[in-house]
């Protein structure tokens, strides 16, 4: 980026300046819920923009009267998560952007909670509350939890994703003698990656905990931090893997702080949510394509990768999930045969904006 364009994205009044940006499918009342969230808020934003990517276009005029206190237009898109959202930020005239998806809820100091928090620590470039997601459709609990001895064992020796909290494990015998050393690796991780590419998170304790992946569907970011690493418009519509791609580009290697002291909810609005088998074959596809196109990442790591999906298989098949299973090894087929849909799609976007010659 040259300094013209520098100096373009950081005019003076977008200092301090909060932006929202939603992007949003058939989910009007969703929608309105987390509108009226960000209107309670006790520092509301300065401005919100839903990319609706609706069957019907949502109306605008009509969310602006029902909620007067924001300042908010709706941009028509087509139906690409990434998409919307480079879109939202494209046109946010604001130092931050709190990308909200469009099934959650904030509590009414998130934003100034996490505002101030950014304010404080300029080196940090995003900060998030603790995502909360509902239990067996009851009350809402941490996105991560507590993992067994035999889990973590089982992770280990396939390097899948470890996403729950580990230190309760020092407090049981159960394979100590092996899982004393496990316990010391994933501390060394630091909540990165597996050798198969894979996010790990298992130190969530103190008011703060750095990550490299996490949720960004209810995160404040610096707008500079999105415009260098913009989400893959690569993916398929539902932007399955977004979160892993962009924040690959963000700076340092566990670059997302995660705030203990604030949280907000994720409603998992079944509208546009694809089956489990689904979900799973194309965040395969996503990691292989980020491991691929990211230098962060070895041709040991894309080896390791076909490992962990084969553990992904044989665990599908014990947990009694034939679809999930099946999934693995039509992905496992994919990756070996190098026929990942989105590593050609990708090869496609290159030719059809290669300047002539």
């Amino acid at each position: 980026m040259n300094s013209a364009e520098s100096t373009k994205l950081s005019q003076p009044n977008d200092a301090g300046r909060v932006c929202a940006v939603i992007p949003t499918r058939n989910r009007v009342q969703s929608l309105q819920r987390l509108l009226r969230s960000l209107s309670a808020q006790t520092r509301t934003p300065d401005e919100v923009i839903v990319v609706d990517a609706s069957n019907v276009t949502a109306p605008g005029l009509r969310l602006s009267e029902q909620f007067p206190s924001l300042s908010l237009r709706v941009i028509p898109s087509h139906p690409s998560l990434s998409h919307q959202r480079n879109q939202g930020i494209a046109l946010a005239c604001a130092e931050f952007i709190l990308l909200a998806d469009d099934d959650i809820e904030f509590p009414p100091a998130y934003i100034d909670v996490l505002l101030r928090y950014l304010k404080e620590n300029p080196d940090d470039g995003a900060v998030s509350g603790t995502l909360h997601e509902p239990a067996d459709g009851k009350e809402f609990v941490p996105d991560h939890r507590a993992i067994s001895s035999a889990g973590l064992l089982w992770a280990y020796v396939f390097q899948t994703s470890v996403w729950g909290d580990i230190s309760p494990i020092e407090l049981r015998k159960n394979f100590g003698i092996l899982i004393r050393p496990l316990l010391a690796h994933y501390r060394r991780l630091a909540n990165t990656h597996t050798m198969a590419g894979w996010p790990v998170l298992t130190e969530t304790t103190g008011p703060v905990f750095r990550t490299a992946v996490y949720g960004l569907g209810g995160a404040l970011i610096r707008r500079q931090w999105l415009r260098d690493s913009p989400f893959d418009e690569a993916l398929e519509e539902h932007g399955i893997g977004d979160n892993f791609g962009v924040a690959l580009g963000f700076p340092r290697d566990a670059p997302i702080c995660v705030l203990t002291s604030i949280n907000y909810l994720h409603h998992r609005d079944p509208s546009n949510r694809l089956a489990p088998a689904a979900v799973l074959s194309k965040r395969i596809d996503a990691l292989d394509y980020f491991l691929k196109s990211s230098p962060r990442f070895t041709l040991r790591n894309r080896a390791m990768l076909r490992w962990s999906i084969l553990g992904l298989l044989l665990y599908h098949l014990w947990k009694g999930s034939p679809s999930t299973a099946w999934a693995s090894a039509a992905s496992l087929g994919r990756l070996i045969t190098g026929r990942n849909p989105l590593t050609t799609r990708r090869a496609r976007r290159k030719h059809a904006i290669a300047p002539a010659d």
